[in-house]
């Protein structure tokens, strides 16, 4: 059936949503002069099989160089729910969860429908595995980009980064995508001797990632293969059984009998 094919590539992008973040927030630091460098990068990635945080610092003086990285890895599984009751207080990490759960279901029916399109006859059963699989992948896609924010918000707050020059000197996490940035006055120490302070700027980028890009890419094939292929399959299977009627009719016993009277000869 032309429609598994859609489907067969539907099914390996969904797949792979769930081995990448779905969401993603970078923050940038910058502090430097003539003689002083300083620059971290934290990078956070949630998605449906892991939450991780990145930290990588680089730092350099006239005496003085180095470099420090570090990973934290949170698994996303029931099991954390069990063996860290904290996660419960988490509404993003148990969001991933739930996420996750969706995503497994709704690739097991795919899978039934593709493997009822290549072995079974049911073309109506093929036809609503398919349905149910896009409606739960629309739910999924579609709530998460309403969701995210306001789960991070609740887990971490709105407040990506802020200074102390001023109250309102702050990034906020408005929207479920965006990118600012702000300048903390002598915000990093250079020489702790005589006290020398240097400007520090502060980026904060925020955005849904390459998973849910992925998902998105999966959902719209589903669609095309139940809008658009399925449809194609019945008109064809109309057609076909029309023609089969009008050769049905020709050779119905009448006509044939019909045919069969002789003419008599003048």
């Amino acid at each position: 059936m032309t429609g598994t094919k859609l489907a067969k590539i539907a099914f390996i992008f969904i797949v792979l949503s769930l081995f990448f973040p779905w969401f993603t927030v970078s923050t940038s630091t910058d502090a430097e002069d003539y003689q002083y460098y300083y620059k971290s990068d934290m990078k956070e990635y949630y998605g449906p099989s892991e939450a991780s945080f990145t930290t990588k610092i680089e730092f350099e003086t006239k005496d003085d160089k180095d470099y420090e990285m570090s990973k934290f890895i949170i698994p996303i599984n029931s099991e954390i729910i069990d063996s860290a009751g904290d996660a419960l207080e988490n509404p993003l990490i148990v969001s991933l969860i739930m996420l996750k759960e969706k995503l497994v279901i709704s690739i097991l029916i795919i899978s039934s429908a593709i493997l009822n399109a290549t072995y079974g006859r049911n073309i109506e059963l093929t036809k609503r595995l398919f349905e149910l699989s896009t409606i739960i992948m629309l739910i999924v896609v579609v709530g998460f980009l309403i969701n995210i924010k306001g789960n991070y918000v609740a887990s971490y707050g709105d407040v990506l980064a802020y200074t102390d020059d001023d109250d309102e000197d702050e990034i906020i996490m408005i929207l479920p995508f965006g990118y600012s940035s702000i300048t903390d006055a002598d915000g990093r120490i250079v020489n702790t001797e005589d006290g020398t302070f240097v400007d520090e700027e502060i980026s904060v980028r925020w955005h849904p990632s390459v998973g849910f890009l992925l998902a998105i890419i999966g959902t719209i094939l589903l669609i095309n293969t139940v809008l658009f292929e399925f449809k194609m399959f019945t008109n064809t299977k109309e057609v076909i059984q029309e023609y089969s009627n009008e050769e049905l009719q020709e050779v119905n016993p009448e006509n044939v009998s019909e045919a069969a009277i002789p003419v008599e000869e003048k």
